[in-house]
């Protein structure tokens, strides 16, 4: 999960082989996700499950799901995936974004491929390729789900 300025505060993390939705705050340093194979959590830094407390934080940011996944079971009847749809960036971008990509830390928003004339161009990240929200799109976001579900 992403601020306007590109800031990584957290990492949603979904497994298809469980409803739960999980939360994942960034370790303070020396962190590296792996060029090749599966990313290994240490218990100190362990996912958790999304709360309802963490939805006033969380619906202030934004993640990247250019293939919706939250829409398809067994996430689609989740407490808080209403709030998590507002957040996907996929279709707030003021550029035909096509991909996003992460430092290798995971601390920030590095480059995002934007399709422009027919080619695809890799920009640096800035704040605005991404359409600010709404006054009070938080305050709804976080309103509209109710726990419910899984």
């Amino acid at each position: 999960m992403f601020d306007r300025g590109g800031g990584v505060h957290s990492v949603l993390v979904i497994a298809p082989t469980s409803s739960l939705i999980w939360l994942w705050r960034l370790p303070v340093s020396g962190w590296r996700v792996p060029w090749r194979g599966p990313v290994r959590f240490q218990e100190a830094t362990l996912p958790r499950p999304i709360e309802p407390d963490d939805l006033p934080g969380v619906a202030a940011l934004w993640h990247y799901d250019p293939w919706w996944l939250l829409r398809n079971e067994p996430f689609a009847r989740h407490w808080a995936t209403p709030a998590l749809y507002r957040t996907n960036a996929v279709n707030c971008f003021a550029e035909n974004a096509r991909s996003v990509s992460f430092r290798r830390d995971l601390t920030r928003v590095a480059w995002v491929w934007v399709k422009s004339g027919g080619e695809l161009r890799y920009r640096r990240w800035s704040a605005k390729m991404i359409n600010p929200r709404p006054p009070g799109a938080e305050a709804e976001a976080v309103g509209s789900s109710s726990r419910g579900g899984s």
